[in-house]
């Protein structure tokens, strides 16, 4: 009788250690798996609260990757530059970007694919003098699937957004006012035009399309359309400059 008790406590002691061998790998595993994409989340995300943390983020990101803006006025004294970037977005929450060089662009984007722009005022400092303001608001040379959308990007910037062989651009519920040659220039196979405000804008507040061909532009739009290249729809034209 002794023996079959013994018998049956070392089976019982068995079971109970295989028991708690499961639940401590089972548990372990379990545990790790949150932390490793708490981790991937933050390392995409850039927080910028002053102009110093803005210039240190487009000097240093790589891809995929957000940067939040702080709401706040930037005075900048150089260009915001994006090359060779893809999957980038930038939340400007309302952020104000006054450039203080008059001959160059606010923002440049060159042949970067997947970037969105949104919720940023963009503008260049009042001119003085008879010269005024060259540089565009935001220039985009080459790349893809560029979204600018809920912005302000107002003059003396000679034009809100100039865009040269990009493909599928998107300019979306924006307001573009005060600039001094036109409110768009685009160069490219695929563009989507819709629900901005367009007012103030040089050129009798016209979208100017080159499709291409050489400068100067030979097309040009007041008025929502649809072409196989454009899609100019929902948008409100109001006054112009000239």
């Amino acid at each position: 009788m002794p023996f079959k008790v013994i018998g049956k406590i070392g089976v019982m002691i068995k079971a109970s250690l295989s028991i708690i061998l499961a639940c401590t790998v089972s548990c372990s595993s379990y545990k790790s798996q949150p932390s490793e994409n708490k981790n991937s989340d933050h390392s995409a995300l850039i927080r910028v609260n002053n102009e110093q943390d803005l210039y240190e983020a487009f000097d240093q990101i790589t891809d995929t990757k957000v940067i939040e803006l702080k709401n706040r006025i930037y005075n900048l004294d150089k260009p915001l530059i994006l090359n060779n970037l893809s999957h980038i977005t930038i939340n400007g929450n309302g952020a104000v970007l006054v450039l203080d060089s008059l001959v160059n662009d606010v923002v440049e984007m060159n042949r970067c694919h997947n970037v969105t722009i949104d919720n940023i005022k963009a503008l260049h400092k009042e001119a003085d003098g008879p010269v005024g303001c060259t540089g565009n608001v935001i220039l985009i040379s080459g790349g893809s699937n560029i979204t600018i959308i809920n912005s302000e990007l107002n003059g003396c910037g000679v034009v809100g957004v100039s865009a040269y062989k990009s493909i599928n651009l998107k300019i979306i519920g924006n307001y573009i006012h005060k600039n001094t040659h036109y409110p768009i220039i685009y160069d490219g196979p695929s563009a989507t035009i819709k629900d901005n405000v367009f007012e103030n804008n040089g050129n009798q507040n016209k979208i100017a399309y080159m499709a291409g061909s050489p400068w100067p532009p030979l097309q040009f739009y007041n008025k929502n359309v649809t072409t196989s290249e454009l899609i100019i729809e929902g948008n409100t034209f109001g006054g112009s400059q000239n």
